[in-house]
């Protein structure tokens, strides 16, 4: 009776390990789709800095329009921490100015070396809390604009990157002739933009990404 038995047992006992094994792999997984990366820290908007900021930003904005519209070019330089500051207080700086994606909060850009930003932020509408990232390279062409998607992640867990990319394919398909285009995991955004205030069309003549730097230059373009 017992060696009868005995494969029953065995059966059980490999079931009972792969079962196991499943359950701490699906634990890994969660743990990893939920973990805080250390460098995701959004910031909050600095009320003791807001006025500066706000100045700050008018500034810029002024200066680019009085150069553009001069036909001059212009060059600045903007700190990773001033840009998330100013996307933090987002609302408070411009109120025009929507920079929202449903389902999205606490955005944060992160310059890296290597002309690549890091766009990350919290998924929210979950009963847990999902960060999520895209890092993407740049590539500044004189008529284009290329922006690769090297990677994505939810927390620690890489995404597919066609994921990421489908709702942007969707929309793409949805406004046709929007200068805009994309192919495999690049999207390609038309080098030829236009300062409203003015109306005065320009371009991107330099664009540098470094560790926590972004450099950028601009110029007019003719109006013909």
């Amino acid at each position: 009776m017992s060696d009868l038995a005995q494969p029953g047992r065995r059966r059980w006992r490999l079931l009972g390990i792969a079962s196991t094994g499943l359950s701490l792999l699906l634990l890994l997984v969660v743990a990893a789709a939920t973990c805080r990366p250390s460098w995701y820290q959004p910031q909050a908007i600095d009320y003791s800095r807001l006025k500066t900021d706000k100045q700050d930003f008018a500034g810029l904005v002024d200066a680019i329009g009085a150069a553009l519209n001069s036909g001059q070019p212009i060059d600045f330089e903007l700190a990773e921490e001033q840009l998330n500051r100013w996307l933090a207080a987002r609302a408070e700086i411009w109120p025009g100015l929507r920079i929202q994606v449903e389902g999205l909060e606490y955005p944060q850009v992160s310059c890296l070396p290597g002309n690549r930003l890091r766009l990350s932020a919290t998924v929210t509408g979950r009963p847990i809390e999902l960060i999520l990232s895209a890092t993407v390279s740049c590539e500044l062409a004189p008529d284009q604009l290329v922006m690769r998607l090297e990677d994505a992640r939810c927390g620690l867990l890489p995404v597919p990157r066609g994921r990421i990319l489908a709702p942007i394919r969707q929309w793409l398909a949805e406004q046709p002739g929007e200068g805009v285009s994309l192919s495999g995991h690049a999207i390609s955004l038309r080098n030829r933009y236009v300062w409203e205030n003015g109306k005065r069309p320009f371009r991107l003549r330099g664009l540098q990404i470094s560790d926590r730097c972004v450099r950028a230059s601009l110029e007019p373009l003719s109006t013909r």
